[in-house]
């Protein structure tokens, strides 16, 4: 039985936790690992000469045809090299694997049709129909703010325990401290940060998963 604090149970939360899902994605978008099991997963789906196609003409109907057939193709050994990439970096998200391959396929779309695509993600209550969906939960603040707080303790959650070698918190705390203009110490805020972020994600390790 999952721990109730760890069900997404209202939309405030759902909401919140699939943007921390896109916005830890997109911390590791540039990690050294992650960027070698792209291109890994490009060779070993023979990628790399159809997107040569298409680049010179999106419109190759062939090419596109090849490409959709290449990145469709191996789903299950996609998955668990992806699980495999997952571990290696210390996480044990459960949903992981999967949104990690749906970024690698939107990648390789963004570039067989030269067009910026950005990953949407949802993540769906356990209890669609209990009446405690309703209940009011944590409203995300309007503005620019809050969006950028969550995705600002994403960063620090990947720069303190995921990134290798990881840099410290102190070192993080002291970075926010100055562009902040603060003469206090700061670790407290980053240590919370990390932690009210690694709730969120945590909410998805249910049978409810994610939908992509």
């Amino acid at each position: 039985m999952p721990n109730p604090a760890h069900v997404v149970t209202n939309p405030h939360d759902a909401s919140r936790t699939a943007r921390a899902c896109i916005a830890l994605v997109g911390a590791l978008a540039d990690d050294p690992r992650v960027r070698a099991a792209y291109e890994a997963w490009q060779h070993a789906h023979g990628l790399p000469p159809i997107l040569s196609r298409l680049a010179c003409d999106h419109h190759d109907v062939d090419a596109a045809s090849q490409f959709r057939d290449a990145v469709l193709t191996g789903h299950d050994s996609d998955l668990t090299a992806m699980g495999n990439l997952v571990a290696a970096m210390g996480l044990a998200f459960d949903w992981l694997p999967q949104l990690l391959l749906a970024q690698f396929r939107t990648w390789a779309l963004s570039e067989a049709t030269g067009e910026p695509l950005r990953l949407d993600v949802t993540v769906p209550a356990e209890q669609l129909n209990d009446p405690d969906w309703n209940e009011k939960g944590r409203a995300p603040k309007k503005g620019h703010t809050h969006t950028e707080d969550l995705a600002r303790n994403v960063a620090w959650y990947y720069r303190a325990e995921i990134k290798d070698p990881p840099d410290t918190v102190y070192g993080i705390a002291r970075e926010y401290a100055a562009a902040a203009n603060r003469h206090t110490p700061a670790h407290s805020v980053v240590d919370n940060g990390i932690a009210r972020v690694k709730d969120l994600l945590a909410k998805i390790d249910l049978p409810g998963g994610l939908a992509i």
